[in-house]
C-alpha cells in the first residue's frame, strides 16, 4: 500500500506522523461513488462461519506517552480540519465528517448506528462529546434551521413524524434541565428523584417554586401537593401578598348580566356523591391562620377578607361614567329551601372596627333606615305598607314588654304593655290610658 502511494506521489510515510496523504485528487476511484478522495477504504469482510468478534474498516488505537516533566497540550485519536482553499469557486456543502446511511443488503442487522460515542474512561473531566462554535450548532432530524439560529433544533416545519425529547433514569435519580445565567445556576426544570412531579426549582436553595403532578394538580412553592386539592400555594419567602392578579380586561361575557367583565371567576360544580350527606357545599373557603410565635409580633387587624375602596384607572372618556360602585354585592341564592344572601354570627357596621359585636347581634355606628333611602336620624322608618299600619312590632314572651328611653345610664321613660294594657311611664312611675287621659291625648 505504502509503495503504491509513494509511486503515485499521493502519500509519504514518516516516523513522526505515521501516514501523511498529500497531493490532489480529481477523479473518483474505480467503481466508487465518491467524487474525489485522498484516502479510500473499501474492504470486504467475509468470516468463514461461527461467531466473529468486532469488524472494523478503520481501527485507530494510539498510545500517548508524556515523558516526566513534559506537558502535552492536546492528544487526538483522530484530528479532522476541513480547510477550504481560496481558489475554490463554490462548495454547496462542506463537512468535517460525513457518515452516510450505509446499506444492509442481506442477513439481519439488529442495531445499525451511524455514530456511537462512548464515555472516556480516563481523565478528571470526562465528556462524551463537546460541540463548540457559532449558531446554529446541532440539528437533529433537520438541516434547515429556524431564523433564531438555535443551538439545538429537533426537526422543522416539514418534519412528518412526531418529535420527542426523552429524559430517563433510575427512580432515585434526577431527570432535569439546568438553566445558567452567566455561569451562575438559576433554575432547575424537570423531575426530581424525591417525587414524580414535574417541577421548577431554585438552583441555589433547591426549593420548589412550581410543581404539577400526574393528576394535573398544581403546587406553588411546594412539591407536596395535597391529593384532594387542585391548586396548593405555599409561599417560601416573605411576601406582602401571596397571590396577585393583574391585567386589563377589554372584552365582555355573560356571567351575571349580558355584558360582564370578571377579574376572578369561581365557577365550579360541587357534585355530591351518591348516598352521601354533605354538611357544607362551599364555593370559596377562607381561613385566616396568623402566626405570632415570634417575639414582639403585633397584628393590628387580622382580616380573612378585605375589600378595598377601589379606584378609577386613568381619566374619564367623553360620555363615560360609573353608575354604581359596590364593595360587596350578594344576590339572593337561587338554590336551597331556606335562602339567605348573607349570614354572619355577629356584625359591626361603620366605625366599630375595634369593638366586638354582641353574639348573634349587630352594632351600627351611623344612621339606619328601614324601608327608606332618606335617612336623617339614627333610625328612620319608611312608609308602612301593612294593613294594620305597624311600623315596629315588638313580640315579647313576658307579660310586661317595654321600650325604654334613657338619658345616659338613667331611664327617663318607657312605653310598653302590661298584659292586656298599655303603659306610658316616667322613670319608675307609669300610667295607663284610662288613668292618664291628659297624657294620652297629647
Amino acid at each position: 500500500m505504502f509503495g503504491e502511494l509513494a509511486s503515485k506521489a499521493q502519500g509519504t510515510l514518516k516516523a513522526s506522523t505515521g501516514l501523511v496523504v498529500l497531493g490532489s485528487g480529481a477523479n473518483p476511484p474505480a467503481g466508487g461513488s465518491i467524487l474525489s478522495s485522498a484516502a479510500y477504504l473499501n474492504p470486504t469482510f467475509n468470516p468463514s462461519g461461527g461467531t466473529t468478534g468486532s469488524l472494523a474498516s478503520f481501527y485507530n488505537n494510539p498510545s500517548f506517552i508524556s515523558p516526566s516533566g513534559q506537558t502535552v497540550a492536546a492528544a487526538y485519536g483522530d484530528y479532522i480540519s476541513n480547510t477550504i482553499s481560496s481558489n475554490v469557486g463554490t462548495i454547496t456543502s462542506a463537512y468535517g465528517l460525513y457518515i452516510d446511511t450505509g446499506s444492509a443488503s442481506a442477513g439481519t442487522v439488529t442495531t445499525h448506528t451511524g455514530l456511537y460515542v462512548n464515555t472516556p474512561s480516563g481523565g478528571t473531566n470526562k465528556y462524551t462529546a463537546i460541540f463548540t462554535g457559532g449558531t446554529p450548532l446541532v440539528g437533529i432530524g433537520t438541516s434547515s434551521f429556524e431564523a433564531t439560529n438555535p443551538f439545538l433544533q429537533l426537526g422543522n416545519s416539514g418534519t412528518s413524524s412526531n418529535i420527542y425529547l426523552a429524559f430517563d433514569a433510575a427512580s432515585n435519580k434526577d431527570k432535569d434541565i439546568i438553566y445558567y445565567n452567566a455561569g451562575t445556576g438559576s433554575f432547575i426544570v424537570g423531575m426530581p428523584a424525591s417525587t414524580t412531579n414535574y417541577e421548577i426549582r431554585d438552583f441555589g436553595s433547591g426549593l420548589t417554586r412550581f410543581a404539577i403532578n400526574s393528576s394535573g394538580a398544581f403546587g406553588f412553592g411546594t412539591s407536596s401537593i395535597t391529593s384532594n386539592e387542585f391548586i396548593d400555594i405555599v409561599p417560601t419567602g416573605n411576601y406582602a401578598a401571596q397571590l396577585v392578579l393583574r391585567g386589563t380586561s377589554t372584552t365582555t361575557t355573560s356571567f351575571i348580566g349580558a355584558n360582564d367583565q370578571v377579574s376572578l371567576n369561581s365557577f365550579t360544580i360541587n357534585r355530591c356523591p351518591a348516598s352521601t350527606t354533605v354538611s357544607n357545599s362551599i364555593q370559596c373557603y377562607l381561613y385566616n391562620y396568623v402566626d405570632i410565635s415570634n417575639a414582639s409580633a403585633v397584628v393590628t387587624n387580622a382580616r380573612s377578607l378585605y375589600v378595598g375602596a377601589g379606584a378609577q384607572s386613568g381619566g374619564t372618556g367623553a360620555g363615560s361614567s360609573i353608575t354604581n360602585g359596590y364593595g360587596v354585592y350578594v344576590e339572593n341564592p337561587g338554590i336551597g329551601t331556606n335562602k339567605c344572601a348573607l349570614y354572619t354570627v355577629n356584625a359591626a357596621i361603620g366605625s366599630y372596627t375595634g369593638t366586638t359585636p354582641p353574639t348573634n347581634g349587630l352594632i351600627v355606628s351611623g344612621n339606619v333606615g328601614f324601608g327608606t333611602s332618606s335617612v336623617t336620624n339614627l333610625l328612620t322608618i319608611g312608609t308602612v305598607n301593612t294593613s294594620l299600619g305597624e311600623a315596629i312590632k315588638i313580640n315579647g314572651n313576658n307579660t310586661q314588654n317595654y321600650m325604654s328611653f334613657y338619658n345616659n345610664a338613667t331611664r327617663q321613660g318607657y312605653l310598653g304593655t302590661n298584659g292586656g294594657g298599655v303603659r306610658i311611664g316616667y322613670q319608675q312611675r307609669y300610667c295607663r290610658r284610662d288613668d292618664c287621659p291628659s297624657i294620652w291625648s297629647k
